[in-house]
């Protein structure tokens, strides 16, 4: 260890008087002390402290792979019987034997705890499909291997919730959902923002419309009032959306392509009976924006209008589009 100071001490120093030198040289215009100072300096740097310092990286990288892996036995169980052999014979003291048994001990820590670990996360990959829906097994399983690894273990890093990895793996598989144009990490998180979009999801009925803002009429506050299935992400998750959105430039179709689409089809899926806060017949009322496009989707999957009137809930009126029979 004290060598090993005076050593980068002494690096330290050459360096120092290598920088002063070719300074000098440069303010007195001696090009030839340039040339020979700041040579030795490039020299220097390069071999001294870039390659060594690559070197001394790799060393330590290799000394701790060597410690958690039963390659450092080839070196530790020798070292530890040499220095027993030695103490009996006098040429050495217990301090060796304590330090020697002392880096098998580690070198058997880490290969336990590498294998305990290695055989904890193969377990978890391999009932890591279980926790999936039918419908993202499929795609899941549709993977090769190291991609379905590379979902896992992304899964763990950001901690993404079960139904998120279904919403990826069902999103995905379509051809250009915006998803695919994402880092798979920040395409979790999206898939994890646009599940909390849905409130209420147990909810025996659906609420759509159009959006008033400040007022009880808008369809976020009758949803939550009422206490319907209904889309709201609220802030900060909603900003963080859009500057995902914005950061890699997904577009304005993006909230329909990931959120309101998967929604309608949901609801159209599970047949539950939809309020719409303005007259879905008219136009004029919901213009041509997401609500237009959601009330279309759901005719497409035979969702018709009960009444041209709209019936009264809690004292709001709404309109009821009703699955097919």
């Amino acid at each position: 260890m004290r060598g090993g100071i005076d050593g980068y001490a002494y690096g330290l120093r050459s360096t120092w008087e290598l920088v002063r030198n070719t300074g000098s040289s440069l303010v007195r215009g001696d090009w030839e002390g340039v040339r020979r100072y700041g040579g030795a300096l490039l020299e220097g740097v390069v071999k001294g402290w870039v390659w060594g310092g690559i070197r001394t990286a790799v060393q330590l990288a290799w000394g701790a792979v060597k410690m958690s892996t039963p390659i450092g036995l080839f070196e530790t169980v020798p070292a530890w019987w040499h220095a027993i052999q030695d103490a009996r014979a006098g040429k050495r003291g217990g301090w060796d034997v304590a330090l020697t048994s002392l880096f098998l001990a580690a070198n058997l820590l880490g290969i336990y705890g590498g294998v305990n670990y290695g055989v904890k996360t193969a377990n978890e990959f391999r009932a890591f499909s279980d926790t999936l829906s039918p419908a993202a097994q499929s795609q899941y399983i549709s993977l090769n291997t190291l991609e379905q690894f590379r979902l896992f273990r992304t899964v763990r890093a950001v901690d993404a919730p079960p139904e998120a990895v279904e919403f990826y793996l069902e999103q995905t598989a379509r051809p250009g959902s915006p998803l695919g144009e994402l880092p798979m990490a920040e395409a979790l998180r999206v898939s994890t923002l646009a599940r909390q979009a849905v409130q209420n999801p147990q909810a025996e009925a659906v609420l759509i419309g159009k959006y008033f803002k400040n007022s009880s009429l808008s369809y976020e506050q009758l949803g939550e009032d009422l206490t319907y299935t209904h889309l709201n992400l609220k802030e900060p998750y909603w900003g963080e959306f859009k500057g995902i959105v914005s950061e890699y430039n997904l577009g304005e179709g993006t909230w329909w392509e990931l959120v309101n689409r998967p929604f309608i089809e949901e609801v159209a899926q599970s047949g539950k009976p939809v309020y719409v806060n303005v007259n879905p017949e008219d136009p004029v009322a919901f213009g041509t924006g997401n609500l237009h496009s959601e009330i279309q989707l759901l005719q497409e999957f035979g969702y018709e209008l009960v009444s041209e009137q709209p019936v009264t809930v809690n004292g709001v009126e709404l309109w009821i589009m009703m699955p097919p029979k």
